[in-house]
């Protein structure tokens, strides 16, 4: 009576067993954007930053063969959403996002998102969106800031700009009187421009967004999702997450690390 139940549980271990076999036959294609210390290609075509290290190290971990790719941040999240690609690096969720992907349990970094001004002025606000009304603001085009800016967005009139150093030549040029985005792809902006003295960041911060692996929403990546989970939960408990971190200067989301790690805005008055 029990044999139909033995036959059943060895038709599901050998199953498992083909769909992780094709998963490492497979080339995974891994793509994003450029996000400063997560996901960079240098002018010698390395690709380098957290994210890539942590792929890397999961790749191995799993017997994944692997594949980067840069490309606009739409671009890439159309080619993961419909099956181009495989991984996308470093989104925020959103519920327009969880729709489109599935996500990694574990995020891997957390930034802080900011308003910055030119240094001098004496534009404010108090934490409230009334307080913003009237001011000129610009944003990255496609970025989240987190679900009350996004919801406000429309209302106050931002404008978009395509990257972080368009946005900033914007504050420069007094086009606006804020430029909207997260400190650590921001720092690396005001370096490329060399500009770093003429910005300011206002306070308090907007909020804080963690980010994620994310991947193709069907069955056979779900497979793909599960061997990202288990390769992250081995690196968190091993504290080797946590040494890659510091290393590219990273904050570390509570969920991963049981204690926050971001680091605080130098408020400006």
């Amino acid at each position: 009576m029990f044999r139909p139940l033995i036959l059943l549980r060895t038709a599901v271990c050998l199953l498992g067993v083909l769909t992780a076999c094709a998963l490492q036959a497979k080339e995974v294609l891994v793509v994003g954007t450029t996000f400063a210390r997560i996901f960079e290609q240098t002018e010698q075509g390395e690709f380098v930053g957290l994210g890539v290290e942590l792929v890397r190290t999961i790749a191995r971990q799993q017997g994944l063969s692997i594949k980067f790719g840069i490309y606009p941040w739409a671009r890439a999240q159309d080619m993961v959403a419909n099956g181009g690609a495989d991984v996308l690096v470093g989104p925020y969720k959103t519920p327009a996002r969880e729709q489109r992907f599935l996500f990694a349990d574990q995020p891997f970094y957390q930034d802080n998102m900011v308003f910055y001004k030119l240094a001098g002025s004496k534009a404010g606000w108090d934490g409230s969106y009334e307080s913003l009304k009237g001011k000129r603001l610009v944003a990255v085009l496609g970025w989240a800031y987190g679900q009350p800016f996004d919801q406000e967005r429309v209302n106050l009139g931002v404008t978009n700009a395509h990257t972080v150093e368009s946005g900033l030549s914007m504050l420069l040029n007094d086009r606006m009187d804020f430029f909207v985005a997260n400190e650590r792809n921001t720092t690396a902006g005001m370096a490329a421009l060399g500009k770093q003295e003429n910005f300011a960041v206002v306070a308090p911060i907007i909020g804080t967004e963690v980010g994620y692996f994310a991947f193709t929403k069907d069955a056979d990546h779900e497979t793909l999702r599960q061997a990202f989970n288990a390769g992250m939960s081995k690196l968190i408990a091993s504290g080797e997450y946590a040494v890659m971190a510091r290393r590219y200067s990273i904050s570390m989301p509570v969920v991963s690390t049981g204690k926050s790690a971001a680091p605080k805005p130098v408020a400006v008055k």
